[in-house]
């Protein structure tokens, strides 16, 4: 995908600023999914499907998000094996920055399973 292709599954001439790309990108999304929803037959299921993959490429094409978000230079420290105190510090820290519920206590039992996994792993752990 070219960013003209992907300007032109948007509507878009390349020239918007972010708010109108999110909106043109949120109208048309929804248009699809409606439908998606009133589809009658599976090639029509199947239609729809492809044009919404094809706006979701195209708006992380332009936006640079997604599988197309640009990454840094080093990732050197992304590869870093994290200690289990490393880990419940930043669970503390999170706690303290995510407001909201329900997101911050999904993320919260996300961590609890990554830290129960790895004491687990640890006590399997056969010396070598």
């Amino acid at each position: 995908m070219n960013k003209e292709s992907a300007l032109a599954n948007l509507g878009l001439s390349g020239n918007e600023d972010t708010a109108t790309v999110a909106r043109v990108y949120g109208e048309r999304l929804s248009a699809i999914q409606d439908q998606l929803v009133k589809a009658q037959t599976d090639a029509e299921r199947g239609n729809c499907s492809t044009k919404l993959s094809q706006l979701v490429e195209s708006y992380e094409f332009v936006t640079q998000t997604g599988r197309h978000t640009k990454v840094a230079a080093n990732e050197s420290s992304a590869t870093v094996m994290r200690t289990g105190t490393e880990i419940a510090q930043a669970k503390k820290e999170f706690q303290r920055v995510v407001k909201g519920p329900i997101k911050s206590q999904a993320f919260l039992m996300e961590i609890d399973d990554a830290l129960a996994l790895r004491q687990k792993l640890l006590r399997t752990k056969s010396p070598a």
